[in-house]
Protein backbone atom coordinates (compact mmCIF):
# COMPACT_ATOMS: atom_id res chain seq x y z
CA UNK A 1 0.00 0.00 0.00
CA UNK A 2 1.02 3.59 -0.59
CA UNK A 3 -0.22 6.48 1.52
CA UNK A 4 -0.60 7.90 5.00
CA UNK A 5 -1.44 6.70 8.50
CA UNK A 6 -2.59 9.49 10.84
CA UNK A 7 -3.06 8.91 14.57
CA UNK A 8 -4.46 11.37 17.12
CA UNK A 9 -3.21 11.16 20.69
CA UNK A 10 -3.69 13.35 23.76
CA UNK A 11 -1.01 13.69 26.43
CA UNK A 12 -3.48 14.06 29.31
CA UNK A 13 -7.23 13.77 28.92
CA UNK A 14 -9.06 16.40 30.96
CA UNK A 15 -12.31 14.99 32.43
CA UNK A 16 -15.52 16.15 30.77
CA UNK A 17 -13.78 17.50 27.67
CA UNK A 18 -14.70 16.43 24.16
CA UNK A 19 -11.99 14.17 22.75
CA UNK A 20 -13.72 12.83 19.63
CA UNK A 21 -13.87 15.90 17.39
CA UNK A 22 -10.37 16.69 16.13
CA UNK A 23 -10.59 17.90 12.53
CA UNK A 24 -7.62 17.41 10.22
CA UNK A 25 -6.97 18.72 6.72
CA UNK A 26 -4.59 16.76 4.51
CA UNK A 27 -3.54 19.10 1.70
CA UNK A 28 -2.05 17.33 -1.32
CA UNK A 29 0.16 18.67 -4.11
CA UNK A 30 -2.02 16.99 -6.74
CA UNK A 31 -5.73 16.34 -7.12
CA UNK A 32 -7.02 12.89 -6.25
CA UNK A 33 -10.30 11.24 -7.25
CA UNK A 34 -12.58 9.86 -4.55
CA UNK A 35 -12.75 6.67 -6.65
CA UNK A 36 -8.95 6.22 -6.45
CA UNK A 37 -8.31 6.77 -2.75
CA UNK A 38 -9.35 4.78 0.28
CA UNK A 39 -9.93 6.32 3.73
CA UNK A 40 -10.28 3.64 6.41
CA UNK A 41 -9.96 3.16 10.16
CA UNK A 42 -7.63 0.75 11.98
CA UNK A 43 -10.13 -2.08 11.36
CA UNK A 44 -10.14 -1.41 7.61
CA UNK A 45 -13.68 -0.02 7.77
CA UNK A 46 -14.55 2.98 5.61
CA UNK A 47 -14.02 6.25 7.47
CA UNK A 48 -16.16 9.27 6.67
CA UNK A 49 -14.24 12.09 5.02
CA UNK A 50 -14.70 15.06 2.72
CA UNK A 51 -12.74 15.77 -0.43
CA UNK A 52 -12.40 19.48 -1.12
CA UNK A 53 -11.12 21.78 -3.85
CA UNK A 54 -10.96 25.50 -3.00
CA UNK A 55 -13.14 24.80 0.03
CA UNK A 56 -15.90 23.12 -2.02
CA UNK A 57 -16.89 19.47 -1.67
CA UNK A 58 -15.95 17.66 -4.89
CA UNK A 59 -15.28 14.16 -6.28
CA UNK A 60 -11.78 15.23 -7.40
CA UNK A 61 -9.80 17.55 -5.17
CA UNK A 62 -6.59 18.27 -3.29
CA UNK A 63 -7.72 18.40 0.34
CA UNK A 64 -8.98 15.50 2.47
CA UNK A 65 -10.83 16.48 5.66
CA UNK A 66 -11.27 13.86 8.37
CA UNK A 67 -12.38 13.94 12.02
CA UNK A 68 -10.57 11.79 14.58
CA UNK A 69 -11.07 10.94 18.22
CA UNK A 70 -8.31 10.49 20.79
CA UNK A 71 -6.30 7.33 20.02
CA UNK A 72 -8.00 6.92 16.63
CA UNK A 73 -6.07 6.11 13.47
CA UNK A 74 -7.03 6.73 9.86
CA UNK A 75 -5.34 5.32 6.75
CA UNK A 76 -5.39 7.24 3.46
CA UNK A 77 -4.23 4.95 0.67
CA UNK A 78 -4.20 5.14 -3.10
CA UNK A 79 -2.09 8.31 -3.13
CA UNK A 80 0.45 8.51 -5.94
CA UNK A 81 4.18 8.34 -5.16
CA UNK A 82 5.73 11.80 -5.36
CA UNK A 83 2.63 13.54 -4.02
CA UNK A 84 3.51 15.89 -1.18
CA UNK A 85 1.20 16.40 1.78
CA UNK A 86 0.74 18.90 4.59
CA UNK A 87 -1.48 17.99 7.53
CA UNK A 88 -3.03 20.69 9.70
CA UNK A 89 -5.39 20.42 12.64
CA UNK A 90 -8.27 22.83 13.18
CA UNK A 91 -8.32 24.72 16.46
CA UNK A 92 -9.92 22.83 19.34
CA UNK A 93 -11.61 24.31 22.41
CA UNK A 94 -9.86 22.10 25.00
CA UNK A 95 -6.60 20.92 23.43
CA UNK A 96 -3.78 22.40 21.40
CA UNK A 97 -1.45 20.62 18.98
CA UNK A 98 1.86 20.02 20.74
CA UNK A 99 3.67 18.09 18.03
CA UNK A 100 3.13 16.31 14.72
CA UNK A 101 5.53 13.94 12.97
CA UNK A 102 7.81 15.79 10.48
CA UNK A 103 5.83 19.00 11.08
CA UNK A 104 2.92 17.28 9.33
CA UNK A 105 4.58 17.35 5.91
CA UNK A 106 6.21 14.82 3.61
CA UNK A 107 6.32 13.14 0.23
CA UNK A 108 4.46 9.92 -0.53
CA UNK A 109 6.80 7.07 -1.45
CA UNK A 110 5.76 4.00 -3.40
CA UNK A 111 4.83 0.96 -1.28
CA UNK A 112 5.26 2.95 1.95
CA UNK A 113 2.74 4.11 4.54
CA UNK A 114 3.90 7.36 6.16
CA UNK A 115 3.16 7.16 9.89
CA UNK A 116 2.11 10.56 11.25
CA UNK A 117 1.19 11.09 14.91
CA UNK A 118 -0.49 14.30 16.08
CA UNK A 119 -0.05 14.82 19.83
CA UNK A 120 -2.22 17.31 21.68
CA UNK A 121 -1.94 18.72 25.17
CA UNK A 122 -4.62 20.42 27.21
CA UNK A 123 -5.00 24.19 26.94
CA UNK A 124 -3.89 25.70 30.24
CA UNK A 125 -5.73 28.79 31.36
CA UNK A 126 -3.60 30.79 33.75
CA UNK A 127 -5.79 32.72 36.14
CA UNK A 128 -3.88 35.73 37.40
CA UNK A 129 -4.99 37.11 40.75
CA UNK A 130 -5.65 40.83 40.66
Amino acid sequence: ATGLKLTKTIDYVVPETNTNDFVFEIKLSADVKSTEISVTDANNQDKEYQLLKNGQKVSEGDTIVVTLANNETVYVTGLKAGTTYTITEHEHNSYVLESITDQGSGTIEEYKIHDVVALNIEICYNIVAQ
